[in-house]
């Protein structure tokens, strides 16, 4: 059995040996591994250029969203919405940090910080995105 995970752009959906699978944008098919489980004590938030907060979020009838925050998706799937920075509308910019984190959707809950789909993600956009060097001028 294969199991539904929320990732944006997606192209190609990995299944079970036997399963039929579709090609979809908004959500892929994945199966779940012990190693996707295991968090890396070494990956934090605060380290992080919120890229979980770039994700599609899928959001459930039960998940206590403000409705204003919800966009439907050209699969007429309901998602957190985006603005047009590419962000989550839900997150905070001045802080880095969810502003509706105690009613944050069950996507957002499954998704552990330091976990196998945080740290690919991450590596996935530190390839798109590569961290702009910082380089210190002295005086004089």
């Amino acid at each position: 059995m294969a199991h539904a995970a929320e990732v944006g752009n997606a192209r190609e959906l990995i299944c079970d040996r036997g399963s039929a699978c579709i090609r979809l944008e908004a959500i892929v098919i994945i199966e779940w591994t012990e190693a996707d489980e295991a968090t890396d004590p070494t990956v934090h938030c605060n380290d992080c250029d919120a890229v979980c907060c770039r994700l599609t979020v899928v959001v459930f009838p039960e998940d206590r969203v403000p409705r204003w925050m919800v966009e439907v998706d050209d699969h007429g799937i309901e998602v957190m919405a985006h603005g047009e920075d590419g962000w989550c509308v839900a997150l905070d910019h001045r802080r880095m940090c969810c502003s509706i984190y105690e009613s944050r959707p069950a996507s957002c809950r499954r998704f552990v910080m330091g976990a196998g789909y945080c740290r690919d993600e991450r590596a996935e956009y530190r390839k798109r995105f590569p961290p702009i060097p910082s380089v210190l001028i002295p005086d004089g």
